[in-house]
């Protein structure tokens, strides 16, 4: 018998925990579908995160200007590019400017 999710997840490496986390947030869109809107339920630090990669900045510097970690811009960039269903941090930029999150 298969254990609970967090079970199974806990011997899985941090790339298949990130497939898993894709597959269930386009998973939940098909059966939930949302209303199309130019931010997608971004928070306004993951706008600013996204904002400052569109700047030019890494991880660090990002960081540096918000006063958070390198680690949680990592984050938030993971959550911006599931949440926009993007590939690349470019891609997210793009995205970003087309559907208004940024100027």
């Amino acid at each position: 018998m298969i254990g609970s999710l967090s079970d199974v997840l806990a011997g899985l490496s941090e790339d298949q925990k990130d497939a898993v986390r894709r597959f269930r947030l386009q998973r939940s869109r098909v059966h939930n579908p949302r209303p199309s809107t130019a931010n997608p339920d971004l928070t306004q630090r993951e706008i600013q995160v996204l904002a400052r990669i569109a700047e030019g900045d890494n991880n660090t510097q990002a960081g540096l200007v918000l006063h958070i970690g390198r680690e949680t811009v990592k984050s938030h960039m993971k959550n911006v590019l599931l949440k926009l269903d993007a590939h690349t941090r470019a891609q997210a930029v793009a995205i970003g400017f087309r559907r208004g999150c940024l100027r």
